[in-house]
C-alpha cells in the first residue's frame, strides 16, 4: 500500500490535508491485466447468482447511451449473463472500467417555480448504461457488507443504508426532545445542507479515506478508475451538446455515488453530547 504514496514532504502550511500525498498516478493504482484478485470478500469474482439477483430486483427505467435496458437483461440467456459475470470480474480484476459505461446522457429538467432563464433553476439527470449499473448494485452490496461488519460506518448515519431509513432519525429526535421536556431542559436543533454535495466531491480524499478503511488496492484502483475521465453530454429535447469531461465529484444517478461521497464525508459525521451544564450541542468527531 505504501506504494501509492509519495514520501511525506517537508513542512509546507498549504499541505492541509494526508491526501495531498496520495499519488493517483501510481503504476498500482493504474489498470493492469496481471492484478491478481487478493482473497477478500470484495474483490472475490463476481457470479452468476449476484448478476441475476441483482438485475431480478431492477425495475426497468431509461436507457443510457447504449440503448440497453433492465428489461433486456431480464430477458437475456443464461449464457450471455454468464459471460457479463465473467466481463464484471475481468474488470474488479484489472480495475479497467469501460469508457462507454463511463458516459451519460444528462437531462436538464426545470425546478418548479425557478426562473428558466436560470441555469441553476435546472435539475440536472444523468442516464448511464444498466450494464455499469448492475455492476454497481454488485459492488455496493459488498461494500455495504464489509463497512457494516467492521463497523466503519457511525451509528447514527441512516442515509443509503439498508434496513435504515428517515424514520429512525425521526424517532431519534422526537425522544430526545421529549426527555428534555419531561425534565426541563432546552432543546436546539441544527440542520446542515450539503449543497452539490455530489458535484464536490474530493477524489484524492476520497481514496485516502479508502485506503484507511484498510481495502484492497484492487477495489480502490477500480473505484479510481470509475470516477476518472466521465464524459457527459447535455440532451434538450432532439439536440446534444458536445462531451462534456468532468474532473471531479462523483456521478449522479449512479449507484455508487451516494454511498461513496458519505464515505468520504465520515470523519465529519456529527455525535449528539451533552455537556456539563446539559445543553445539546454537536461535536465535530
Amino acid at each position: 500500500m505504501q506504494e501509492i504514496f509519495t514520501p511525506s514532504p517537508p513542512f509546507n502550511p498549504f499541505r492541509r490535508h494526508p491526501a495531498d500525498r496520495l499519488n493517483i498516478d501510481s503504476p498500482h493504482l493504474q489498470p493492469d491485466t496481471n492484478h491478481q484478485l487478493p482473497d477478500h470478500p470484495l474483490t472475490a469474482p463476481i457470479t452468476l447468482d449476484e448478476v441475476i439477483e441483482t438485475i431480478a430486483h431492477k425495475r426497468t427505467t431509461a436507457p443510457g447511451i447504449d440503448t440497453i435496458t433492465y428489461r433486456h437483461l431480464k430477458e437475456a440467456p443464461i449464457t450471455l449473463l454468464t459471460l457479463l459475470a465473467t466481463i464484471y470480474t475481468f474488470i474488479l480484476r484489472t480495475g479497467f472500467f469501460p469508457l462507454p459505461w463511463k458516459t451519460s446522457k444528462t437531462l436538464m429538467f426545470p425546478k418548479p417555480d425557478k426562473p428558466l432563464h436560470n441555469l441553476s433553476s435546472y435539475r440536472p439527470i444523468q442516464l448511464t448504461s444498466a450494464l455499469s449499473k448492475t455492476l454497481e448494485k454488485i459492488l455496493v452490496k459488498r461494500l455495504h457488507s464489509h463497512l457494516d461488519q467492521h463497523n466503519l460506518l457511525p451509528i447514527y448515519q441512516a442515509g443509503f443504508r439498508p434496513h435504515f431509513s428517515i424514520n429512525d432519525q425521526l424517532l431519534r429526535l422526537i425522544n430526545t426532545i421529549t426527555n428534555h421536556y419531561n425534565t426541563s431542559r432546552p432543546s436546539c436543533l441544527l440542520l446542515f445542507d450539503l449543497e452539490k454535495a455530489f458535484d464536490k466531491v474530493w477524489h484524492q480524499a476520497l481514496l485516502h479515506k479508502l485506503y484507511n478503511f484498510r481495502l484492497p488496492i484492487t477495489y480502490i484502483r477500480l473505484i479510481l478508475h470509475f470516477l476518472t475521465n466521465r464524459i457527459a453530454y447535455i440532451t434538450i429535447n432532439s439536440s446534444m451538446s458536445h462531451p462534456i469531461f468532468l474532473h471531479c465529484g462523483v456521478p449522479q444517478g449512479s449507484a455508487l455515488s451516494p454511498l461513496i461521497s458519505f464515505v468520504r464525508c465520515t470523519s465529519h459525521s456529527y455525535r449528539l453530547i451533552y455537556i456539563s451544564f446539559n445543553m445539546l450541542t454537536i461535536q465535530l468527531s
